[in-house]
C-alpha cells in the first residue's frame, strides 16, 4: 500500500461513482415518476414500481431511465474519487505515524 501512488487512489473512485449511478438512478426515476404522477390530476396512474418501469421503458427507452443523470454521473465520479483518496492517504499516514 505505502507504494502505491497516491493518485491511483483517487482514479479508482471515479468507476466506483459511474457505477453507483448507473445501478441507482434508474430506482430514483421511477420513485420520483411514482411520487409525481401517481395521482388522477395527472391522468397517469401506475399500479406499482414494475409497471412504472415496463412503461417508461415502452415510451422512452432505457435512456428514459437515466434521464437526468449527468451530474449525478459527475458529481458522485468525483464524490467517490475524493473519498478513495483521502481515505487511502489518511490510512497511510496513520500507519506510518504509528510505525
Amino acid at each position: 500500500m505505502g507504494d502505491t501512488p497516491a493518485y491511483k487512489q483517487y482514479v479508482a473512485g471515479l468507476p466506483v461513482g459511474v457505477s453507483t449511478v448507473a445501478i441507482g438512478h434508474p430506482f430514483d426515476t421511477v420513485k420520483v415518476k411514482l411520487q409525481k404522477h401517481n395521482t388522477e390530476a395527472h391522468g397517469i396512474k401506475y399500479k406499482n414500481s414494475l409497471h412504472c418501469t415496463a412503461r417508461i421503458l415502452r415510451i422512452e427507452g432505457i435512456r428514459g431511465l437515466y434521464r437526468g443523470a449527468t451530474s449525478s454521473f459527475v458529481g458522485m465520479s468525483f464524490e467517490s474519487s475524493l473519498i478513495f483518496g483521502i481515505y487511502s492517504q489518511t490510512k497511510q499516514f496513520l500507519q506510518e505515524a504509528v510505525l
